[in-house]
């Protein structure tokens, strides 16, 4: 919001919402800062357990599930409104401006906190099972510690599983890698899990300058200096693009001239990647056409959605896999599975090839998914600061009174 207050509706368990109660909301809700709070500069989520910003002076809040201590209040006492980590002296955060977050899917509720700050220091709480926290050990922790070993930190990472891996490239270009690694996602050869950050990625990663690192599912991607783009980690369904299915323990080289990837989408993965001609590529799973193609496929295929492309996102997780593409003309196109007319296509009939949201007059500025599973849709920010919805709505997640799926863009009563 321009005042800086966050929105927010649908799904509410564990006080996801932060309004201090566990309905879910079938209209927006004013997320619950106490009086005098600065504003919202970043919003953050975790999936089913925790909302966490970043206040506009830097500061971090938290709020929801706190059973493995991820809030950093000292205790694993859960927080229906938001909390000011940043004013517990307890916290290694305190006193310190906090520029990103990093967080796993928190599904099952196995929740850590990665937390990088202006001066390059990184921090972390919650769960530790597979050494996720970085600090040597197995122990959880319920209020933040920083990770002695990273400094000159430039930006941070997760794997998107509830047992996760987390990444760091430093100002230097080395990338760190910890956590989890039974897929090969530390990107080192093994399947040995590492409680401490070091600079374990091999393989094509050797001599490379690394500027941005991209946590995925059970793998991972960074991007180099030359606009190469690296893969590792578990590729059953041709996710890694390097053009077969075997899963991948040391980075390979898979696609070149590259500016972002949006990676991800749990049990059977794809992933786009945008190009410095500002063109889009899938690859991996084909289910419901997600990746444009019908089969899974372990090299990247162009979407034919132009050379205007913005910014792209996934949705669903199993089969159900879907995209859209934001193009700079405020267009935006859509793809995949559509049952509960997440698309905004007017119809709950799958889409195999990519077809034109209609937005009648306006331009659309941003796009996102949000769902899980076939409930699931897209929400789209037009220029006029109106937000608008389709898809599911069985749990509230499109503010209507009635809780039914829409099959175009509905307008968010904010």
């Amino acid at each position: 919001m321009t005042d800086g207050s966050i929105r927010a509706w649908g799904r509410n368990a564990n006080w996801k919402l932060g309004d201090g109660t566990t309905y879910a909301r079938s209209y927006p809700a004013r997320t619950a800062f106490p009086p005098g709070f600065p504003g919202a500069a970043k919003l953050y989520y975790s999936q089913d357990t925790n909302g966490y910003c970043i206040d506009k002076n830097g500061q971090l809040w938290g709020w929801g599930y706190n059973g493995y201590g991820q809030l950093g209040t000292g205790n694993t006492t859960n927080q229906p409104v938001p909390y000011n980590m940043s004013a517990n002296a307890s916290n290694s955060i305190a006193g310190k401006t906090v520029i990103q977050l990093a967080l796993n899917c928190g599904t099952e509720g196995y929740n850590s906190t990665l937390v990088l700050c202006s001066d390059g220091t990184v921090h972390a709480c919650g769960y530790n099972g597979y050494g996720q926290l970085g600090l040597g050990d197995t122990t959880q922790r319920n209020n933040f510690v920083q990770l002695p070993v990273l400094s000159g930190i430039t930006q941070i990472a997760a794997g998107r599983e509830r047992y996760t891996a987390y990444y760091a490239v430093k100002n230097d270009g080395t990338l760190y890698s910890w956590g989890y690694n039974a897929n090969g996602q530390l990107g080192d050869g093994t399947t040995n899990q590492a409680n401490v950050a070091m600079p374990r990625a091999g393989g094509s990663l050797a001599g490379k300058t690394i500027v941005k690192v991209f946590g995925a599912y059970v793998h991972a991607f960074a991007l180099d200096s030359t606009g190469a783009l690296h893969a590792w980690g578990t590729n059953d369904f041709g996710q890694l693009g390097n053009g077969n299915l075997a899963n991948q323990f040391t980075p390979v080289q898979v696609a070149t001239n590259v500016v972002d990837v949006y990676a991800g989408s749990h049990d059977q993965p794809l992933t786009y990647l945008k190009k410095t001609d500002k063109t889009l590529w899938a690859c991996g799973a084909g289910a419901y056409w997600g990746n444009a193609n019908g089969s899974n496929s372990g090299n990247f295929v162009q979407i034919p959605v132009g050379n205007t492309v913005v910014k792209a996102v996934h949705g669903g997780t199993g089969s159900y896999n879907y995209g859209a593409a934001l193009l700079e003309n405020g267009t935006v196109y859509a793809w995949g599975y559509n049952g509960n007319g997440a698309l905004g296509l007017g119809d709950a009939t799958n889409r195999s090839s990519v077809e034109l949201v209609r937005i009648a007059q306006r331009r659309v500025v941003d796009l996102s998914s949000y769902g899980s599973s076939s409930e699931q849709g897209l929400v789209f920010l037009l220029d006029d600061g109106q937000v608008l919805a389709s898809g599911y709505a069985g749990e509230a997640q499109l503010p209507e009174d009635d809780s039914e799926t829409s099959y175009v863009p509905y307008p968010v009563i904010l």
